[in-house]
Order: C-alpha cells, then structure tokens, then sequence
C-alpha cells in the first residue's frame, strides 16, 4: 500500500469517527432536552416582543436575545446535518421544515442589519 492510499485511508477513518461522535450528540437526550427548551424559551421571548418597536432598552435586549436562539438553532441545523450526512437530514421532514425556518431567519437577520432604523 503506497502512503498516498494510507493517507486516504486515514482521513476517511478520521471523517467518519467525527460524523459518529457528531451524531451521538445529535440523538442525545441532553442535545433534545437543550434544543427543546431553547424553542420554549424563544417562543416566551417573541411572546413579550411588540411591534412597532418604540426603541427602548428592553427592545434590544430582546433582539439580542433572537440573535443568540438564532445561532443555537443554526448550530443545531448543522449539527444534525454533519452528523446524519445529507441523505439522512432530509429523509426527515422535521428537519425540511427546521432548514426552511433557519433560511428565513437568515435573511431576517441580513436585511435587519441592512435597513437602517429611523
């Protein structure tokens, strides 16, 4: 066997011994437990969130708050999508539905960062 082919080997060992240990946090109680309690808890913080804004200090601390759900809920899509490969991530339509919400939420974070508040 040339070092090439060894070297090969070793990375895809290496690949697949990462994707276990990924998937193993993916389909653990805690990783669900965590998961689901931040959806409770953002579903609380929208609850208080108003519309129109009046700019105050409690207005962005709430934002700042989304903001954080809003990278725990990507990590999450990532984590799943890493640990269960690409195939496995969209035979659910949980996890469908989750990529869709978490591509909205994107383009709600970029356009919020781009109109500027007057």
């Amino acid at each position: 066997m040339s070092s090439e082919q060894s070297i090969k080997i070793n990375r895809c060992i290496s690949w697949s011994n990462i994707q276990g240990f990924i998937l193993k946090i993916c389909e653990s109680r805690l990783f669900t437990l965590f998961i689901n309690s931040c959806i409770v808890l953002n579903t609380l913080v929208l609850a208080v969130d108003k519309y129109p804004s009046h700019g105050n200090d409690i207005d962005y601390v709430l934002d700042m708050i989304n903001i954080v759900f809003f990278g725990i809920f990507t990590l999450e899509m990532l984590i799943k999508l890493f640990g269960m490969g690409p195939k496995n991530y969209v035979r659910d339509s949980f996890n469908i539905f989750d990529s869709l919400i978490i591509l909205l939420s994107i383009a709600d974070v970029c356009l919020s960062f781009l109109v500027v508040n007057e």
